[in-house]
């Protein structure tokens, strides 16, 4: 949630701080996710199928997996 992550991620001086956000198709039938590190900007976008939680916080992880360590803090929802 916004109001609980550290107070360091508003400064945007580290990298590693996501801020993600999830958009229904409009046929209702899949999500868009985008995921956005707050320093840099550098955005990820992935298309899901499917509308399970479970599925979805699979590929996130899946999509943040591909990136180096240090630069994964921690993710916000953008809806929180």
């Amino acid at each position: 949630m916004i109001d609980e992550r550290p107070s360091e991620v508003e400064t945007r001086k580290i990298e590693g701080h996501w801020e993600g956000n999830l958009i229904n198709e409009a046929k209702q039938i899949g999500n868009i996710v985008t995921l956005v590190e707050r320093k840099s900007r550098f955005t990820l976008v992935g298309y899901f199928g499917t509308k399970e939680a479970q599925k979805i916080c699979d590929k996130i992880c899946e999509m943040l997996g591909k990136l180096p360590t240090d630069s994964k803090i921690s993710l916000t929802p953008l809806d929180s």
